[in-house]
């Protein structure tokens, strides 16, 4: 009951405006005014904490208490866009510094300290100054405008990326690019045409230019250290600007400030591998007009037993992942040309919650997805309860996020027809543990809602893939082993096994337990005293069954090494050897498993 006051609380304060741009929820509990207040009443200087200035502030393991990096460092004396809420910061005036310098983020002459103070309140919503490392550009562009993110790979850019770029930049779009890094040892390194593997340089423009009674579509990119910069064609000396326009380079030569270069867009796809796009107004860069969009944003959470059902290779979990259910009335005004049918624009966002603050404990991001389903018409009267397992096994997803990867975020812009829609929010791997928001952002105004109950959880956690793991363990060591005894023994059949070699297939399957893996491949010999401790470390606290309801497979098999051609076995005989304890216990399993090793080897497990 307190969990449903406290989630009912939040929705009353929610829909007061608590957590808007003009209502910023105050992180930490921490009011500026009554800190203030208490400062003047008390007559001493605010120090923070919740945030102190001590070691542990600066990080945890590179810039931990014993790193060389901040040793001698002392201390001398901001709202931002957290998972769908604004949330103001508070922070004292003490910023940390090195031999008489700033630390970190310094301007230029070292005189100005509202870009540190605001660093110092990041790294103070993050956990650490250390925690800001890594990660993607937009999502500091995201937690500093609150806006939503695109990504392109440059690779393989859609054809009307130029516009795309363009449009941005006039609706006040932030844009940043990178050339990917293939180690860390690649990072920041300098290539021969002067850029900066794994470093993100701003894009600020972008132009079309006559040249040589060709048009010439050309870009410009801002280093943010303003040290480095391209020296290919279209550089700031390069012979390419004596054969335009002189009116029109003035021009150019006017927009661009320190660290600010041109190059060609040919070269710039070729050079960079990433574009990321953060869209302040949510515009639609694909269209032709500028239009608003309706937004609906879910919190929700992946919970170990309950709702991290993994993704769709789990399908005897997948389905108790968390799911929302979006309907769709309205389609867009402007329809492109290319999409046959009329359709309704939806741009999705998944975000992960506060991975950055769980650094420290060892945890990073985890993978995640979604995908769209759509709702047939004889289910959409019934889709305020949980969809089951049966609903997801076969049906092909409408959309999907392109793929599961480590980001905070993943987004994409997708097109729907009609109906309704069921968005199931996943992490790669079943059973992890995670908060998430999920953002909906329609062109025309959708309905949107969370579906079903909390999926009660169980203390016994399904391993759905287990058996299928198995068995193809067991079909590999199989292959393996078939085929390749000496022709002394059998004839070679690729789909059978003789005695000895299941032998051996037995004891590959048991050598991880076993003490003597590497003399037992020596030696070929198994003492039994070996195996019973093998296998009861294995099977703590299993009572031995002993061999007493083995006595078919001891005669079949001693039988079988008698033979001058030894009796094969084909697969299903082998699988069904070694799963016929599945009514009994796990441990009888493993000792027939055992008890196939010693046939093969002329011992006797007493």
């Amino acid at each position: 009951m307190a969990a449903l006051a406290a989630r009912v609380a939040r929705q009353r304060a929610a829909a007061e405006g608590l957590g808007s741009s003009q209502k910023a929820v105050k992180y930490l509990g921490q009011d500026f005014e009554a800190l203030r207040q208490q400062c003047l009443d008390s007559g001493v200087l605010f120090k923070d904490p919740e945030f102190p200035a001590c070691p542990s502030a600066l990080g945890y393991k590179d810039l931990g208490p014993c790193s060389p990096q901040t040793q001698g460092v002392v201390w001398k004396r901001p709202t931002f866009w957290q998972y769908g809420e604004w949330v103001e910061v508070v922070v004292d005036d003490r910023l940390p510094t090195k031999d008489g310098k700033l630390l970190f983020l310094h301007s230029e002459e070292g005189s100005e300290f509202w870009s540190a103070l605001l660093e110092k309140a990041y790294a103070k919503l993050n956990g650490s100054y250390e925690s800001l490392t890594g990660g993607s550009t937009v999502e500091g562009f995201e937690d500093f405008t609150g806006g939503i993110s695109e990504f392109y790979n440059l690779k393989k850019p859609p054809a009307n990326l130029f516009q795309i770029i363009r449009k941005a930049l006039r609706s006040g779009s932030l844009l940043a690019c990178s050339i990917d890094v293939s180690s860390a040892a690649e990072t920041e390194a300098i290539t021969s045409q002067k850029l900066v593997k794994g470093h993100a340089y701003s894009v600020t423009g972008v132009e079309e230019v006559d040249f040589q009674g060709c048009p010439e579509r050309l870009i410009r990119l801002r280093n943010p250290w303003g040290e480095v910069e391209w020296k290919g064609a279209w550089s700031d000396d390069a012979p390419e600007w004596n054969y335009i326009d002189p009116r029109q380079k003035e021009q150019l030569d006017k927009k661009a400030e320190d660290g600010e270069f041109w190059m060609s867009f040919s070269d710039f796809l070729r050079q960079f591998s990433r574009l990321e796009i953060c869209n302040l107004s949510l515009d639609s860069l694909s269209s032709e007009e500028v239009h608003k969009w309706n937004l609906v944003l879910f919190n929700g959470c992946w919970t170990r037993g309950s709702t991290a059902g993994g993704c769709q290779n789990y399908p005897a979990t997948y389905w108790t992942n968390p799911q929302f259910k979006i309907h769709l009335d309205e389609v867009d005004n402007h329809q492109e040309e290319s999409v046959s049918e009329p359709c309704c624009t939806v741009l999705l966002g998944l975000m992960q919650k506060n991975r950055r603050r769980q650094k420290r404990m060892g945890q990073g991001m985890l993978s995640i997805g979604y995908a769209v389903y759509k709702i047939p018409k004889e289910l959409a009267s019934h889709t305020d309860a949980h969809l089951g397992r049966d609903f997801f096994l076969g049906r092909p997803p409408a959309a999907r996020s392109s793929t599961y990867v480590n980001l905070r975020e993943v987004s994409a812009r997708v097109r729907l027809p009609p109906g309704e829609y069921v968005v199931v929010p996943a992490t790669f791997q079943p059973f992890q543990d995670g908060d998430f928001c999920l953002r909906v952002f329609s062109e025309k105004k959708a309905k949107a809602l969370e579906i079903g109950d909390v999926v009660v959880g169980n203390p016994h956690e399904p391993r759905p893939s287990e058996v299928e793991q198995e068995d193809s363990q067991l079909r590999s060591l199989f292959e393996k082993f078939a085929g390749k005894a000496s022709c002394t023994h059998r004839q070679a059949h690729s789909s059978h096994l003789t005695c000895f070699e299941l032998s051996s297939l037995g004891l590959a399957v048991l050598r991880p337990h076993l003490t003597r893996g590497s003399d037992l491949a020596k030696d070929s010999e198994i003492r039994a005293n070996e195996l019973k401790t093998a296998l009861n470390e294995h099977l703590p606290g299993v009572e031995s069954p002993g061999l007493k309801a083995l006595p078919t497979f001891c005669s079949s098999y001693s039988s079988c090494l008698a033979e001058k051609e030894p009796r094969e076995l084909a697969l299903g005989q082998v699988l069904l050897l070694f799963l016929l304890m599945e009514q009994n216990s796990t441990a009888q399993r493993y000792y027939i498993i055992a008890f196939q090793c010693c046939v093969g080897f002329c011992c006797v497990i007493t």
